[in-house]
């Protein structure tokens, strides 16, 4: 039986405005860097495109000073880690929020109990809020050992005194919301640091986490490119930064730490918009097909969104199958004329989808503006893409192009639509990727010719 650690930190989730970060800046330095000027004993710092996510405990959450800037989400959280014989859990191959989804993630998200994943390079903290944790022991008590710890100690929790607030909704079904994502191409690294080391990389970590945005980064667009994702955590003296491989350049590669293996990880970021702090099931549902398949995942939670980070190559294995109606992302031909025309063909059917997609929006989202904007986008580099392998065809002469008739779409539910955007999600960019190769090939090939 492994072990359920109730960890002694108090914790406060807040959010920083980007525009604001600069009434921050004097207490987020002495929080990282001075230790010996803090009692803070847990804090992680997350960047997304949106916001800075500040979690810290009850000392750290002094040092910030109230401000129309900062955003704190009212509950207290309590982490959660698990562990076995004394050391972080080793139970499968797999590494991160995996090896925890059926045994912790999927019994509380039946419970109705909300989580907030924080994973670091050294554990996975599960982040409960402190009004849900007699729940959380009653629903847990069968698979682990529990204890609390309490000034350094680890006192056994007597699972006799919190046995009667069990919820008794634990059999009703879930309604799980399919929510859309987004896979950007950045490729990202999960490292630690000694903390020893931390004076050294002080001003390379100041100017990524103060100074690194750019007017690029913020505009409406960003999500068809790299998005600005860089976290810090500094909890109970043991350092992780989760980074894409651009800003780990900036770093000195003597001093940051991962795997012996070094591998690279792609992220899948959860949420068309803010996904709130109440739903339960979004990390279950995200965690568990993977625990399926046995495949290593980071999951960080943030104020807006969530973000799973996956080893390079295997999110396309976790795609949830198409409707009927979706084409698919492959591209077939037995020469390059042909393959041209297979990606006439789809190249058309995404577009009539993506409007598809754009028409529900209405019915998903209460601010649609930022997603018209990126789908239009979409349009014009598919309408752009059409238009160029026409051209080829008429200077070539290569026959004429086909091209499909819109499909009639059948009317969907909320879940069939979020499901619909989704799947086409997916589709389009693992078939973008393979129209590229397909493209890029036939390009080196006729320069060697």
């Amino acid at each position: 039986m492994m072990d359920l650690h109730i960890l002694d930190h108090r914790l406060r989730v807040t959010s920083i405005s980007k525009s604001g970060l600069e009434h921050f800046t004097h207490p987020l330095i002495k929080l990282i860097f001075l230790r010996n000027r803090t009692r803070c004993k847990f804090f992680s710092l997350t960047e997304t495109p949106e916001n800075f996510t500040l979690v810290l405990d009850e000392e750290g959450f002094k040092e910030l000073q109230p401000s129309e800037h900062l955003q704190v989400e009212s509950s207290t959280w309590l982490p959660l880690n698990v562990v076995s014989n004394g050391n972080v859990s080793s139970s499968s191959q797999a590494v991160g929020v995996t090896k925890i989804a059926k045994s912790v993630i999927a019994p509380l998200a039946q419970q109705h109990v909300s989580v907030f994943m924080l994973s670091t390079y050294q554990t996975d903290f599960i982040l409960v809020r402190e009004k849900d944790l007699s729940v959380v022991v009653s629903t847990l008590k069968e698979e682990f050992s529990i204890y609390q710890e309490v000034e350094g100690e680890s006192v056994p929790v007597r699972c006799q005194d919190v046995t009667h607030n069990l919820q008794k909704n634990g059999k009703e079904a879930i309604q799980l919301t399919v929510h859309p994502v987004l896979i950007p191409p950045n490729q990202f690294c999960v490292m630690s640091l000694d903390p020893d080391t931390l004076p050294s990389i002080a001003t390379t970590l100041i100017d990524v986490l103060f100074y690194s945005s750019s007017p690029k980064e913020e505009s409406p667009d960003q999500e068809l490119d790299c998005i600005k994702f860089f976290s810090f955590s500094l909890i109970d003296g043991y350092i992780s930064l989760v980074m894409d491989s651009e800003a780990q350049r900036q770093f000195p590669s003597d001093l940051l730490f991962t795997s012996s293996s070094g591998e690279l990880w792609r992220m899948v970021r959860i949420g068309g918009q803010p996904l709130g702090f109440d739903e339960c099931g979004i990390v279950a549902q995200i965690s568990k097909p993977l625990a399926d398949g046995d495949i290593s995942a980071y999951y960080i939670s943030t104020f807006s969104f969530d973000h799973a980070l996956q080893k390079c190559g295997s999110i396309l294995k976790q795609m949830p199958k198409n409707p009927e109606d979706t084409p698919s992302s492959s591209v077939t031909g037995r020469n390059f004329s042909e393959k041209l025309r297979d990606i006439f063909i789809k190249g058309h059917l995404f577009y009539f989808h993506i409007e598809e997609v754009i028409r529900n929006q209405e019915s998903l989202v209460r601010k649609t503006d930022c997603i018209s904007k990126i789908s239009n986008t979409v349009k014009d580099r598919l309408r752009h893409l059409l238009l160029t392998i026409k051209s080829v065809f008429d200077c070539l002469e290569m026959g004429d192009l086909i091209q499909p008739d819109p499909p009639e779409f059948p009317k969907r539910d909320l879940s069939e639509k979020r499901k619909h955007g989704t799947v086409v999600t997916f589709r389009l960019k693992e078939w973008v990727e393979k129209v590229t190769q397909v493209l890029g090939g036939h390009m080196k090939h006729a320069h060697k010719c």
